[in-house]
């Protein structure tokens, strides 16, 4: 506790005589661990005292004060108040230097940019977004000497230089790559840049330049409305574009903020109670929403994860970080025809976030069931169709069904391994399939030597219902006749009352080996009967397979294998084929 109490007061100094290059002083008379209690006390204070605010600290601590003071007020004001006992003796004259957000002052139970925004426990108060400036305020006499500017610079991350770029580009200085590196292009853009701003041209931008640049170029968020919103459920503090979004409901871990024009354009906080296992598994779960899409970085690290995602529709962002216990974020979700508003938003709620003290609860919410195809109150991203394959090799190749490949965006193996066709064949009817990540199945098929016989007892595994059982469906069959309806002799018809889901799946004989993969029904010019199907013989597979250097395993056995065994087995080796489409 003490440690955290020195932390929150490292950036206040206590000597007087120290103060006197400051116009805004103040008397720090409490810092405290929640908004709540800072609130509270803030208001007993300004029952006796005039000119109490509180204000966050970061890290979940607020400070109550009193002022602002001039120079010549504060050492007398301190006095006054230290001899009337009406502050504690432990109180200290601060700049206000480490003050953030103010979150009280005097009337602000009622102050009009106070509101409650759909939730008894969302305050919402407007951060003004700057215009413009007026130079002539500026103090240049506080600006960093050019040693320390670098210094400063060089404790940038490659994101936060690419935004300065971005800036620098905007501002119509900066006309090469946004790579993060700075070298004489963008060293000659600064230097335009602080010649048209009244700075001497060192080509280093200082730390209040740095600002003053991210702030003009931040004038295109006005229109969106920043607020900064206090959730007391979720204990974070964040701004958010609530010109354009507006409070939904809770659905844990996430509070919703929904667009009031029906548009794509969403935001969503995180909080809940966790430790690594749980983070690992939310890092998870938010990559199957249909509000994170597929392409875009993915990083997992020991406290906390970033998401990115985009589509043709939209752009999103997420990120998480853990701490004592908690796992706290947020998601912004962006129409991705408006690139230049959403980078700009995403520095900015980056840069404003912060936690308080709460957690949302897991009873929080409206209570109602989860869908099928809902997490979190949000739709589980779809796949285009989904079907069943085989694996045929222990590098994770899979063989499916080919008709409809050619409309995929993307393909993936359950659970999530991205897959790419290797040489397309429609002519064979199948397609192979292999994996772009090392992809160890649970077993591999034996492909039958010998052919089925008419009136032959099969059985075929499939993902029936199209994913939405975890484990693949088992339906037995007969062989009616051992060529394809147009006479074909690579293909056999069977009667077996299989599914969509089941098309590219494999048909096993009695002895566990595969002598075929079920093909779709669906397509074609004409709707076959109930119950009539057919599959490709498992010797044509094996040819086409060893034509491309992939050569599996045969079995010629005949000896039957017991049900249970046999149903294992079919399921072991049966993949699920998702087909994707942005």
């Amino acid at each position: 506790m003490w440690r955290q109490i020195l932390s929150v007061i490292a950036g206040t100094i206590f000597l007087p005589t120290l103060l006197l290059a400051d116009d805004s002083l103040w008397v720090q008379v409490e810092a405290q661990p929640s908004l709540l209690e800072a609130e509270d006390r803030a208001r007993k204070y300004a029952e006796r005292l005039p000119n109490v605010h509180a204000f966050s600290l970061g890290s979940g601590w607020y400070a109550i004060a009193v002022g602002p003071y001039t120079q010549d007020e504060i050492e007398l004001e301190y006095q006054n108040l230290r001899t009337e006992l009406e502050i504690p003796f432990d109180s200290f004259i601060s700049t206000g230097d480490n003050f953030r957000q103010k979150i009280w002052s005097p009337g602000s139970q009622t102050a009009e940019n106070t509101d409650v925004s759909g939730s008894a426990n969302i305050l919402s108060q407007a951060v003004e977004v700057t215009q413009g400036y007026d130079f002539s305020a500026i103090d240049r006499s506080k600006d960093e000497t050019l040693d320390l500017a670098l210094q400063s610079e060089a404790a940038l991350d490659t994101s936060s230089k690419k935004d300065l770029q971005r800036a620098l580009q905007w501002a119509g200085y900066y006309t090469s790559s946004i790579d993060g590196m700075f070298g004489t292009g963008t060293r000659n853009s600064m230097k335009q840049w602080q010649d048209a701003n009244q700075f001497p041209q060192t080509g280093v931008l200082s730390t209040l330049q740095r600002d003053i640049l991210l702030k003009q170029y931040d004038q295109i968020l006005v229109e969106s409305g920043i607020e900064k919103i206090t959730d007391l459920q979720t204990g974070v503090i964040i701004n958010l574009p609530m010109g354009v979004l507006e409070f939904s409901h809770y659905e844990p871990p996430l509070a919703h903020f929904k667009a009031t024009d029906g548009g794509p354009q969403s935001a969503y906080v995180i909080s809940q109670k966790g430790n690594k296992a749980a983070l690992r598994a939310l890092y998870r779960a938010l990559q199957t929403l249909s509000i994170l899409p597929p392409d875009g970085s993915r990083r997992l690290y020991e406290t906390g994860f970033s998401i990115t995602g985009q589509n043709s529709q939209i752009t999103s962002v997420a990120e998480a970080f853990m701490s004592q216990g908690e796992i706290k974020g947020y998601i912004l979700v962006w129409p991705s025809n408006d690139d230049t508003r959403s980078r700009r938003l995403f520095r900015n709620i980056k840069n404003s976030f912060e936690t308080i003290s709460g957690v949302l609860e897991p009873t929080a919410g409206t209570g109602a069931l989860e869908e099928v195809d809902a997490l979190f109150g949000l739709d589980l991203r779809q796949p285009l169709f989904s079907r069943s394959g085989i694996f045929a090799t222990s590098d994770g190749h899979v063989i499916t069904d080919a008709s409809g490949l050619e409309r995929c965006d993307e393909i993936t193996i359950r659970p999530n391994y991205k897959a790419k066709i290797l040489s397309p064949d429609e002519a064979s009817g199948f397609a192979i399939l292999a994996p772009e990540s090392r992809l160890v199945p649970l077993s591999v098929a034996q492909f039958a030597r010998a052919p089925l016989g008419l009136s032959d007892q099969v059985i075929s595994a499939g993902y029936s219902y199209e994913g939405r059982l975890d484990f693949p469906s088992i339906t037995q069959g007969t062989v009616d006749e051992m060529r394809g309806l147009d006479g074909s002799e690579d293909i056999i018809r069977l009667s077996i009352p299989a599914m969509k889901g089941d098309a590219g799946g494999p048909i096993l004989n009695q002895a566990g080996a595969v002598s075929g993969l079920l093909l779709d029904a669906s397509t074609g010019p004409r709707s076959l009967p109930q119950n009539v199907h057919l599959a490709l013989k498992s010797q044509k597979i094996i040819d086409r397979l060893a034509s491309l250097g992939i050569f599996v395993q045969s079995y010629s056995g005949q000896k039957p294998t017991e049900d249970v065994l046999l149903a294992k087995q079919a399921r072991s080796i049966t993949a699920l084929v998702n087909c994707w489409k942005d």
